[in-house]
């Protein structure tokens, strides 16, 4: 498990570089290489690599016209926990034919924050949606045991609207970036 992550940390990193993105060192800089329920806080380092990695990042498939999601969109709006309402911005990293490789999943809750992968895929022919959790990148201080919740819904060109999958938690909508 620790080598997907530390992969998955590399291939964010190459996708940022070459789209320029930056996005967000520190949230590089925190990704767990532990379990990522017990909040350990180990960091990895660059995974190394090769052509390989480049080469698979580069060539990431092309999703379906009706897609709406291609790496680089950032989606943002708000969902519904136990918290109350919070704040979600959803970045698509990876992508291969209509299957979301990896996305980050940040959000605020009153200033509680945190970030973690999420994955899955789009059914062109329905406009189903669904993303699974996958690592923390960074669980919120003081929250070890924060419960990784998925996403299920439909997207447009521009809204993913749906439910969190989670019994602690209920809708959400966002709306693509422009």
């Amino acid at each position: 498990m620790p080598e997907e992550v530390l992969v998955r940390a590399f291939v964010f990193a190459i996708v940022c570089s070459s789209l320029s993105l930056g996005c967000g060192g520190k949230i590089l800089a925190g990704t767990s290489t532990g379990d990522g329920a017990n909040g350990d806080g180990a960091s990895s380092g660059n995974a190394g690599g090769g052509a390989t990695q480049t080469a698979d990042a580069a060539d990431a498939g092309t999703p379906s016209a009706n897609d709406p999601f291609h790496v680089g969109d950032d989606w943002s709006g708000k969902f519904i926990c136990e918290g109350g309402p919070a704040d979600l911005d959803l970045h698509i990293v990876a992508m291969h034919d209509d299957e979301i490789d990896d996305a980050l999943f940040q959000f605020d809750l009153d200033g509680v924050t945190g970030s973690y992968h999420v994955y899955g895929d789009f059914d062109s022919a329905t406009a189903a949606v669904n993303l699974a959790p996958g690592e923390w990148i960074s669980l919120p201080t003081g929250y070890a045991n924060w419960p990784l919740v998925g996403m299920t819904g439909t997207a447009s060109a521009d809204s993913f609207t749906g439910m969190m999958t989670s019994t602690a938690c209920g809708e959400f909508a966002l709306t693509k970036e422009r």
